[in-house]
Order: structure tokens, then C-alpha cells, then sequence
């Protein structure tokens, strides 16, 4: 009896069992992390099955007194024959090239990954990061518990796993706070059962060990609720993955169909024929968001808000999540398509190619951020695709705050643009409201032109910025056509620290035969919530042809400020009717009727006149945009000057009407900057700029005698 096992160890088949489920429940929650880059159940069901199967080889080549290097072995061999047929797409074996397409298609999976939207389809080679991953975190996890006496050794191979998955992941994971915690757990439970059996096997058995375990389960359970609770399930992901490292296809030296316009419009040729979309609606051939003072172009990591902002591959879907009418299009290109930018509709879902063409959906690149597609091959004739899309087409809004992810230093070498901001932009309550007037004014004074007719072919095309300047916005006459207005567009806009890109695409016409004529180009701009609004070629650009008569060399264009204001002259008087009674009798009745209307007219200017400028006050002080109540302080100051007696110009800018106003200078300079920055705006700060307006108006009133300041206060002519 002296070698019979004591009652209270713990059998080795215990152990081998809590060992495999713990390295199962270990690798599945490896493979979640997985979740946010593929599409479907499949990864999901080859990582596991490919887990599952790795425990179980480890298990029998332990029981059968195997080493760790015997699994190794093992799972390798079992690896280079499941990768060959799923890197060829093909269960076919065809010997020993079967053997190194696994091998080539093992490599170059990771790059795939890397340079692919997601979610990734899983099907084929991709198949083969989660089989990977199983193997290690499942089956080389399991080797070391079952052979080592050491109870954290089994974790490396999950801890590695876990990191490789998170490092070639995307950013937004399903859960990294979620995927940390369950890993967690599960590390605790694991250490805690492995130590105790150690313990057992060589003290005994504990009594109170049941116990503690079930305490530190429930401890354990306990804080990853409340890590999950209390951080939440969406958190901050600023976090490095390899694919920030990897280079995407370069885009930026690709011509657009910016550069080449003009002749798209005057060749006028049939270039895609589109159905499904709705008479009127434009199409997007490409978004243009760098510009290097020669061009725009299209380029990647140009959005400082998001990070898929690149051109890489997509699958079947794309993960594109946007608010609007869902759109399903077709797109057949014409032999006049001689271009590699796909066109498409706002935010795209999943875009396939047609008949003998499928095969190009694997080169396709496109950029989410951009809403842009590119066929680095180009189109051929003939080629049809169709694409779901999220119509996200929505006009400005010229109330809306612009956002403040603007290209700074892009903005610091445009300068030479303030003098037209300035001057268009004069009586502007916000940013967004000052854009609108610049496009304006740039419509009121151009003039359209393709420079086809001899005497017009100084108007050149190109958007350099010597011709968007000297050549167009500071010159006399302003001609251009689509490429310099929109260009220049977003380049003022750009400069009143307002995010803006160019857009070239088509209007479809009601047959869907899109020709040159259809082509244009818009501006987009960015709202402080990040959408993106249209600004239509129409808001900006004149379609009146120059003047030939007129059109002689170029003379630079004056944008001083205005001096005075063009006055506006009252209708002329009526003419008496003929037949109006004279006499003594109707002049006593109507200086009857004007000594009955005196008394109430006094009345009104007593009582009305007051209470109307205190509600403009009140409104000015309580306007819903902070930098409108910076606007309306300033306001407030020169409508009391002008009430006053004082002569200020209520077209000038603000420095100009300062110049009137001694020592209102500063005043005027910082509502300014607080109008036209691009920083968030605190609501105190502009309570405390009406408290400085408040005390000049005191000084103000202070110079003046009584009977001036009550004839102010009834002065109507400031109410506007």
C-alpha cells in the first residue's frame, strides 16, 4: 500500500484536461482580436478549428512522450498542407509547388493585410494569419503547460500572439479593452489552477484551495466588469499598428482630371455611361486634397481626423459607415476613359467588376477619407463595375462653424490671398459666413473662358499659383474657367482656416451619358462635426464671357476697402392726385388729423425706439454662435458712436471704423481675431469683451452732455 497515490493529489488526467481547455479558451480570445479585420465567420471558424486540432496533437504526442520540438515539428508539417491549397485558391495538391506556394502565400498574406481595408474577406491566403494564430497561442501553449513545471511559462505563446494580432490589426479594434481584460482573466485562472495542482503534487492537496479559487474568479470576473464599465468599450486609439509604417501606392504624381479639364470639356466625347443615378446628381471622379503651389492633387495621410485616409486594396465590402440614401450603380467606361480614377458615389460599400473584367477588383485601391477610387491599370474600354454607396452629397451650410483641421502650413503660404479675403469678406459675422461672401464677390467681377478663340488664348489653363493670382484673383479681367475657380476657391477658403478640398466629377445628364460638357469641378468644405459640405461651381464662378473689346492687357485689381457707401436715395414723391379738395376747410381737418397723430408718434419714439435697442442687445449678447457675440459687441459700439453724432463708416472693416472711434483699436482687433480664428471660442471670454464695450460706451457717454445722450437713445436711425 506504501505506493498506492494519497486520496487527496490531484490525477494527471486533471491536469492535462484544465491545461487544453485553458489554452482553447486562451487562443479564442487571442483570435478576437482578429475580429474588426475580417468579414464573416470563416477566420473565426479556421482559427479555432485550427486551435482545437493543435491541443489535441500536443496532448497525444505528450501522452505518447513526446518533446515540444515533436510538435513543433508536427504543427509545421500540418501547416504547409493546409497553405499551399488555400494560397493557390485550389484543393488541388500538385506536388512540391504546392509546398512553396504555401510558403510564398504565408509571406505575403501579412503585407496584404496591411495594405487592405477592412474588413478583409476571408477566403483564400487570408485565411492564414488565424490559422497561424491558433496554432501558436493554442497548440505551442498547451506544449509548454503540459512539459514545463513552471505555471507562467505556457502564457508566452498567448502574450506573443496577442501582440503580433494587435500590432497588424487596425486601429479600431472590436474591444482592445475587452480583448485585454478576457485575456487577463483568463492568465489569472490559468496561473491559479496550474499553481495550485504544482502545489498538490508536491505538499498535498490544500483544503481551503476550492475555496480561494472561487474567490479569485469572482474577484477576477468582478474587475473586468468593472474595467469594462467604468473605461467603456470604445476607447481612445491612438495606438501604433504596422500598417501606420507601411507605404501606400503614391498617388500624387498620378495627373488628375483637374490637370486636364479643359480638354475633357471642349473634346465633349462619351465618356461613361452611368445608370442608377438620379438626373442631376454629381459624380465624383477623384477628391483633391494636397496642393503643392504647382497643382492639387490626391495624396495619402492628408486627413489629420481619420486614419484610413489612404489609398490601399479593398475586399468585397468596405467598412465606410456614413448617413444617407443608399445608391446602387452601374458604370460602363468608354475608349475615351483613358484614366485610372474609378468614379463612384459618396461613401462606397462594396464595388465589383463585371464579366472577364472580376479579376480587377484586386488591384482596385480606394481612400474612405477622400471618397476617391483608383485602377492604378486604368479603365479599358467597355469595362462595367457596380458599386452601394451612402449618398453623402449635402450643400454648405453657411451658418455651420467650420472645422479646425485645416492644413496650417499649406494656409501660411497663401498670404499673398488676404487682401482678397479682406475686401470680400467685409461685414461677415462668422468664418463660414465670410467664405460665402468671397465666393460672391469672385463671381460678381469674373468672367468664363476656355480660351479657345485666338484673342482668348492668354487665359491658359493650370491652377500654379502664379496663375491663380497674378493671372486670376489679383488681375483685371478675373477669367478662368472650372480648374482656376475651384482651385482658387479652395484656396481662399484654405486660408480662412477653413478645411477645403477640390472635387472633379459630372453632372449625369437625364440618358446617364456622361460627355465632356458634364464635367465640373466644386469645392468641399469641412463642418466642425466633420461631414463635408458642397459648394457648388455655381456659388463661385461667373459664367458672363470676357468683354473683347475691353479685354486688353492685365491691369492689377484694387481691393482697397471701400471709402463710403453708395447711399441709398428714396422714391421719388407721389404726385397729388388732381382732383384733391383745397381750401381752408381741408387744411383745419388735416392739421386736425396731424395734431391727433403728434401724441402718439412722441409716444413711439419715447417707449418703442428704447425697447427695440434693448432686445437688439439682448440678442446680440445671447446669439447662439460665440463669435456672433463678438460681432454683435462690436456692433453695439458703433451704432451708440453714430447715436452720438459720430460720423463712422458702416461699410469700412473694423480697423477702419476703429480709425473713426479713438481707442477703440484693440477692441476692434481682437473681436477680429476671435471672429476669423479657427480655435474653439469660450463663451466667458466674449462676456468679458462686452464688458470692455460696455465701459467705452460709459467714456463714450461721459463726454457728451445729458440732452445728447437722450436724443441717442431715441434716435432711431441705428435700428436695422
Amino acid at each position: 500500500m506504501s505506493g498506492a497515490r494519497p486520496a487527496s493529489t490531484p490525477t494527471r488526467t486533471d491536469g492535462v484536461l484544465a491545461d487544453a481547455v485553458l489554452a482553447l479558451l486562451a487562443s479564442g480570445v487571442v483570435l478576437l482580436a482578429w475580429q474588426p479585420t475580417y468579414a464573416g465567420s470563416g477566420w473565426w471558424i479556421a482559427g479555432l478549428s485550427a486551435s482545437f486540432l493543435a491541443v489535441m496533437v500536443a496532448v497525444a504526442v505528450r501522452d505518447a512522450g513526446g518533446g515540444g520540438e515533436v510538435v513543433t515539428l508536427g504543427l509545421f508539417a500540418g501547416y504547409l498542407v493546409v497553405a499551399g491549397p488555400l494560397a493557390r485558391g485550389s484543393l488541388a495538391v500538385e506536388g512540391w509547388d504546392t509546398v512553396t506556394d504555401g510558403i510564398r502565400g504565408s509571406w505575403e498574406v501579412w503585407h496584404q493585410l496591411l495594405t487592405t481595408h477592412p474588413p478583409v474577406t476571408a477566403a483564400g491566403p487570408t485565411l492564414l494569419p488565424p490559422i497561424l494564430t491558433g496554432l501558436v497561442s493554442g497548440g505551442f501553449a498547451a506544449t509548454l503547460a503540459l512539459g514545463s513545471r513552471r505555471p507562467a511559462v505556457p502564457l508566452v505563446p498567448v502574450a506573443l500572439a496577442l501582440g503580433a494580432v494587435l500590432l497588424i490589426g487596425q486601429h479600431q479594434a472590436a474591444s482592445v479593452l475587452g480583448v485585454g481584460v478576457g485575456a487577463g482573466a483568463v492568465a489569472v485562472v490559468w496561473l491559479q489552477v496550474r499553481a495550485a495542482r504544482l502545489e498538490a503534487e508536491e505538499i498535498g492537496r490544500d483544503p481551503a484551495r476550492r475555496r480561494r479559487t472561487v474567490v479569485a474568479l469572482v474577484v477576477v470576473a468582478l474587475c473586468g466588469a468593472a474595467s469594462l464599465r467604468l473605461v467603456g468599450g470604445d476607447p481612445v486609439e491612438d495606438r501604433y499598428v504596422l500598417r501606420d509604417g507601411v507605404r501606400p501606392f503614391a498617388v500624387s504624381g498620378i495627373v488628375t482630371p483637374l490637370d486636364s479639364l479643359r480638354d475633357l470639356v471642349l473634346s465633349d466625347r462619351k465618356l461613361l455611361q452611368v445608370d442608377g443615378l438620379p438626373a442631376g446628381h454629381r459624380l465624383r471622379f477623384v477628391a483633391l486634397d494636397r496642393y503643392d503651389g504647382q497643382s492639387w492633387t490626391a495624396d495619402n495621410d492628408t486627413d489629420p481626423v481619420r486614419d484610413d485616409d489612404r489609398f490601399l486594396h479593398v475586399s468585397e465590402t468596405v467598412e465606410n459607415p456614413a448617413a444617407g440614401e443608399v445608391r446602387e450603380v452601374t458604370v460602363r467606361a468608354t475608349r475615351y476613359w483613358d484614366r485610372p480614377w474609378v468614379p463612384t458615389v459618396g461613401a462606397v460599400q462594396s464595388l465589383g467588376f463585371q464579366g472577364s473584367d472580376a479579376d480587377l477588383g484586386s488591384d482596385l485601391l480606394y481612400n474612405p477619407a477622400t471618397q476617391s477610387a483608383l485602377l492604378p491599370g486604368g479603365l479599358d474600354a467597355d469595362v462595367r463595375y457596380a458599386f452601394t454607396a451612402i449618398d453623402t452629397d449635402r450643400l454648405a451650410d453657411r451658418r455651420v462653424e467650420g472645422s479646425a483641421a485645416y492644413d496650417e502650413e499649406l494656409r501660411d503660404r497663401l498670404q499673398v490671398l488676404d487682401e482678397v479675403v479682406s475686401y470680400w469678406s467685409i461685414g461677415a459675422y462668422t468664418p463660414m459666413d465670410a467664405l460665402f461672401k468671397v465666393a460672391e464677390g469672385i463671381r460678381k467681377v469674373g468672367r468664363y473662358s476656355h480660351g479657345v478663340e485666338p484673342w482668348e488664348q492668354r487665359f491658359e489653363s493650370g491652377h500654379d499659383l502664379r496663375r491663380l493670382t497674378d493671372e486670376f484673383l489679383l488681375t483685371v479681367p478675373t477669367v478662368g474657367d472650372e480648374e482656376q475657380y475651384a482651385a482658387a476657391m479652395a484656396l481662399l477658403a484654405t486660408r480662412m482656416r477653413i478645411p477645403a478640398r477640390v472635387v472633379v466629377g459630372a453632372v449625369v445628364p437625364r440618358d446617364g451619358a456622361v460627355r465632356g460638357s458634364d464635367v465640373t469641378a466644386w469645392v468641399e468644405i469641412r463642418a466642425e462635426d466633420g461631414t463635408w459640405g458642397t459648394i457648388p461651381a455655381e456659388v463661385f464662378m461667373s459664367r458672363k464671357p470676357p468683354d473683347r473689346l475691353t479685354a486688353g492687357g492685365p491691369v492689377d485689381r484694387d481691393y482697397q476697402p471701400p471709402s463710403d457707401v453708395e447711399p441709398q436715395l428714396p422714391d421719388a414723391r407721389p404726385e397729388q392726385p388732381a382732383d384733391r379738395e383745397d381750401g381752408p376747410d381741408a387744411d383745419r381737418d388735416r392739421g386736425a388729423a396731424w395734431w391727433l397723430l403728434l401724441p402718439s408718434v412722441l409716444l413711439l419714439l419715447v417707449v418703442a425706439v428704447p425697447a427695440a435697442k434693448w432686445v437688439r442687445r439682448r440678442r446680440r449678447l445671447r446669439s447662439r454662435r460665440v463669435s456672433a457675440r463678438y460681432a454683435g459687441a462690436w456692433d453695439e459700439l458703433v451704432d451708440h458712436a453714430r447715436d452720438l453724432g459720430v460720423d463712422v463708416p458702416v461699410s469700412a472693416a473694423r480697423p477702419g471704423q476703429a480709425a473713426v472711434l479713438e481707442g477703440t483699436l484693440p477692441l476692434a482687433l481682437e473681436a477680429d481675431r476671435r471672429i476669423y480664428g479657427a480655435g474653439d471660442l469660450d463663451p466667458g471670454d466674449a462676456d468679458a469683451f462686452w464688458e470692455l464695450v460696455r465701459a467705452e460706451l460709459r467714456e463714450m457717454d461721459a463726454v457728451v452732455p445729458r440732452w445728447r445722450r437722450m436724443l441717442a437713445l431715441l434716435d432711431p436711425r441705428t435700428l436695422r
